[in-house]
């Protein structure tokens, strides 16, 4: 059985046995969740790379890092990784922004974020707006 025929039943167990180890030697998993996402609009690592300044985006991955470095204002800006099966996400989180889903990246493994892509001096990331937590197909997968 291919990676995109596989049961949500079999992905949850599949995350549960690697995810001890953080790593993930079969398949990433969303390759085999993202039949699911793409349903729903979600982009991989890679498609962001095509997209142009502003456009909104549904993303979700594995949350590799989480960064809030003191900055000079004093806003509490968080910086994050993600990784799918594609590559990676950087994602740019407000204090407005983490009022709706910092707990969700501390938390979780695997996380599905909303938000808009912003370009500065050539880099490219995902300003994040909102965490989605009620994934149709996916929200059942305890183990995220």
């Amino acid at each position: 059985m291919c990676a995109q025929e596989k049961r949500p039943e079999e992905i949850e167990e599949m995350l549960r046995k690697d995810s001890a180890l953080k790593v993930f030697a079969r398949v990433h998993p969303f390759e085999a969740l993202r039949p699911y996402l793409r349903d729903q609009g979600f982009v991989t690592a890679e498609e962001l790379k095509h997209l142009p300044h502003g456009a909104e985006v549904k993303v979700g991955g594995l949350v590799i890092l989480v960064h809030t470095p003191p900055v000079r204002s004093g806003r509490r800006i968080m910086f994050v990784t993600l990784e799918d099966e594609t590559g990676l996400i950087d994602l740019v989180i407000t204090p407005e922004a983490q009022e709706k889903c910092a707990r969700e990246l501390v938390t979780k493994t695997a996380v599905f974020l909303e938000g808009k892509i912003q370009l500065f001096r050539g880099i490219k990331t995902l300003q994040v707006e909102t965490a989605l937590s009620e994934i149709k197909e996916i929200k059942y997968l305890k183990c995220l």
